[in-house]
């Protein structure tokens, strides 16, 4: 649903007032949604994090880090971003899963809108361009109607990541899953979810503040971070 590979590492560029491509030329940038990483465990630092390191599609955040609130380790762990952005990690990522297995295809900028099963297998349907874009301009109903448009293909396995995905078919979100889908996912859908959102914000001159990356103890704000302070 969105222009490029990312997700929860979602990376913004602007120009003149307009949002562009991921990989485009712009005057503005921003990491959006998740801000970092850590190294974790031996096994993920091995398999996943030092491959990362040696293609330059991540390195470490060395910012000066301020705040007295705990924002999943910043300032007392090493983390790291994606390199121009955090976007490049999984971007990053999937190109080297596509170079390295041939059955791997990475679709952007594709909705899904419908999932039957076709014998012992899912046939996917969908649909591209604006209708599938999740801050499109277009219509709900209009996105509800072009969701379905095109069939995808059938697969071995359907891996649903987003709750908003197993939303009924009102939802902008909804991926038109079966009901079964539906009923087994009600119980992660009716959990207690913390709504978080982002804040972009460009200033005209440079803000005066002697660190990269703060957490803070508020209700309101818990963590801020300049984009242009990571490599």
């Amino acid at each position: 649903q969105g222009r490029g590979l990312g997700g929860r590492a979602s990376h913004r560029r602007v120009d003149d007032g307009e949002v562009v491509a991921p990989w485009a030329r712009s005057s503005m940038a921003f990491d959006h949604g998740c801000q970092f990483f850590q190294g974790g465990d031996a096994e993920f630092r091995e398999k996943i994090l030092d491959p990362w390191l040696a293609a330059g599609l991540a390195a470490e955040w060395q910012g000066k880090f301020a705040g007295a609130g705990d924002f999943f380790g910043i300032g007392s762990e090493t983390v790291y971003v994606g390199v121009g952005g955090m976007h490049t990690v999984t971007a990053g990522a999937a190109q080297m899963l596509e170079c390295n297995h041939s059955n791997f295809v990475a679709r952007c900028g594709v909705r899904v809108g419908a999932v039957a099963r076709a014998g012992d297998r899912w046939a996917l349907s969908g649909v591209g361009g604006e209708a599938a874009i999740h801050d499109s301009k277009l219509k709900s109903s209009d996105v509800e109607a072009a969701r379905a448009a095109a069939a995808l293909g059938e697969f071995d396995a359907v891996v649903v990541t987003d709750a908003s995905a197993a939303q009924e078919s009102w939802h902008r979100a909804s991926a038109g899953l079966p009901e079964a889908f539906l009923a087994m996912s009600k119980r992660v859908r009716d959990r207690v979810r913390v709504a978080m959102f982002t804040a972009i914000v460009a200033f005209e001159e440079r803000v005066p503040v002697p660190y990269d990356a703060s957490s803070f103890q508020d209700s309101t704000l818990w963590f801020a971070a300049k984009t242009n302070s990571k490599p």
